[in-house]
């Protein structure tokens, strides 16, 4: 059976906060707009869900430095979390997402798995 669920933006905003300012510290090196956004927003958590992209570079020599976080890798990282982590997903739902949830996220937009951590 398929249960199809709205995500909104800002479910999404809060939880790539989490990860930029805490959850995925240790391996993100830097951050860049790749791709401006079509309409202002809260900073660069909010570049992916209006239209622009953001360039992630890994710190970690063993992983391809450079990754995109785009609308298409938020949605992707969204559908993996739902079928491979549902814990952590249900953290989502249930608005109980803390760092962790949110750099498990990032990992599983990026990466389309958890490598680090």
């Amino acid at each position: 059976m398929i249960v199809t669920l709205d995500i909104d933006d800002e479910r999404v905003w809060d939880l790539l906060v989490s990860a930029f300012e805490g959850g995925a510290n240790y391996w993100i090196r830097r951050m860049e707009i790749a791709t401006q956004p079509t309409e202002a927003g809260g900073g660069r958590a909010w570049v992916p869900l209006k239209g622009g992209a953001l360039r992630v570079h890994v710190a970690d020599r063993d992983v391809t430095p450079l990754r995109l976080l785009d609308q298409a890798a938020i949605a992707r990282g969204l559908e993996l979390m739902s079928q491979h982590h549902q814990d952590h997903f249900a953290d989502v739902i249930g608005g109980t997402d803390d760092a962790i949830t949110g750099d498990v996220f990032l990992q599983l937009c990026l990466f389309d798995k958890i490598i680090f951590g």
